[in-house]
């Protein structure tokens, strides 16, 4: 870990949203969570082309979703804030300019978000 990077919870498990983005890809899970992100979402066990699961992400990844939680209602996570997604992506190494594209922001606010980990990190000690 980085210094100044704050701790992540279960790090060495695998989130939900993780979990997601390896079964659906990234576009599958960004279009879930903005659909349906906080809500309990029932995944039917064999998807149909013209459900509403398949409108969404794509009737393959509704597939590849069903093949995991077909039949079980999941919990779709809420994507976390884009300050803790930079933190998380600078602790994996990410630089500067890949982190402001990925998540769609300026490179002065991930500069920004680092430089106040840092602070409050130095202020803990």
């Amino acid at each position: 870990m980085t210094p100044g990077a704050a701790p992540r919870p279960n790090a060495g498990r695998p989130s939900m949203l993780q979990n997601l983005i390896d079964l659906i890809g990234h576009d599958g899970a960004t279009a879930l969570i903005a659909a349906f992100g906080g809500t309990r979402l029932y995944i039917p066990q064999a998807p149909d082309p013209a459900d509403a699961l398949s409108e969404v992400i794509g009737h393959l990844p509704a597939c590849a979703l069903a093949q995991i939680f077909g039949g079980d209602r999941l919990e779709v996570p809420n994507p976390p804030p884009r300050r803790m997604r930079i933190l998380e992506l600078r602790a994996k190494g990410l630089t500067i300019n890949a982190i402001a594209r990925t998540l769609g922001c300026t490179r002065r606010r991930v500069f920004q978000v680092i430089a106040e980990a840092r602070a409050a990190a130095e202020s803990n000690r």
